[in-house]
């Protein structure tokens, strides 16, 4: 009955800055910010896999740094928390399928999935942008077990159908053929 994030600091780069401090910094980078907000829960379990040499490992008594967890541990949790980084949360299209529900805010980047079609309370747990109201989500994703399964069948069944559906292949040769148009074209 916890969610889990693990994560690299991507994303971080434009908030980074060697002036200010270590804490003014992590409290810019979302990433970071989550996992040190959620030091002591008992519902997020959350942990950089990695600060890219840009913080400390441990920062203001909370280890921001923990060892990655295998994709099959990490579906025996109930939630897992997808932020996006650089680009779409790498992790979101297996999460999607993992039949836990996914906690993530509004999708800013899209690929092949179409996250930007993804509908929240229906495919997933909605998070605010700063991602400050995990705690209060996965709370309510125990407090409402049925519901939340229903979210994480639809979840599961939008990545079945991207990819295991029996037009998925020819809808995959269009995209690619598009793809390719369109560089042509420019």
């Amino acid at each position: 009955d916890m969610a889990i994030f693990r994560g690299q600091l991507t994303g971080a780069l434009e908030h980074y800055d060697k002036k200010i401090s270590p804490q003014e910094n992590c409290n810019n980078m979302l990433r970071c910010h989550l996992v040190q907000r959620h030091g002591n829960s008992t519902l997020v379990d959350a942990k950089l896999t990695t600060t890219r040499n840009r913080l400390p490992n441990v920062l203001g008594g909370v280890e921001l740094v923990g060892p990655k967890v295998p994709i099959k541990y990490m579906m025996e949790y109930k939630g897992l928390v997808m932020l996006e980084g650089n680009d779409v949360a790498s992790g979101l299209k297996w999460a999607l399928l993992s039949q836990s529900v996914v906690l993530m805010s509004k999708p800013q980047h899209t690929s092949w999935a179409m996250e930007e079609r993804l509908q929240p309370w229906v495919h997933y747990v909605p998070l605010n942008d700063q991602a400050t109201d995990v705690e209060e989500k996965m709370q309510w994703i125990i407090d409402h077990d049925e519901e939340a399964q229903r979210i994480a069948q639809r979840a599961s069944l939008w990545m079945e159908d991207l990819v295991f559906h029996p037009d998925a292949a020819r809808d995959d040769r269009l995209v690619k053929e598009e793809m390719l148009k369109r560089y042509r074209a420019h």
